[in-house]
C-alpha cells in the first residue's frame, strides 16, 4: 500500500514529528521595521501628549471624556420614565 493513501491513517508518532517540523518552521513573512516604527511612535506621542502630535490626542481623550458623561437618549425616553 502507498503511505499516501487514504485508507490508511497516520501513526500517532508520525503526526508528533509533523507537527514539531511544523512548529520549528521559520515564518516567510517578515515584519518591515518602519512599520514597527511608526507604530511605536504613535504609541510615544499617546502615552506623552506633551510629544508627536499631542494636539490630536488630546483632543481625541477630551472627545471620549465628553461621551462619557452624556446621558444616554434611552435615559431620556418617556416610554423608559413610564416605566420606573
Amino acid at each position: 500500500m502507498d503511505p499516501a493513501s487514504p485508507e490508511k491513517e497516520p501513526s500517532e508518532e508520525s503526526t508528533r514529528e509533523s507537527l514539531i517540523g511544523i512548529s520549528q518552521l521559520v515564518p516567510e513573512k517578515v515584519v518591515q521595521p518602519d512599520l514597527v516604527s511608526n507604530s511605536s511612535a504613535s504609541a510615544a506621542a499617546a502615552a506623552n501628549p506633551e510629544v508627536g502630535d499631542g494636539g490630536a490626542v488630546e483632543e481625541h481623550r477630551s472627545k471620549l471624556i465628553s461621551i462619557s458623561y452624556t446621558e444616554s437618549p434611552d435615559a431620556q425616553s418617556p416610554e423608559f420614565e413610564n416605566a420606573k
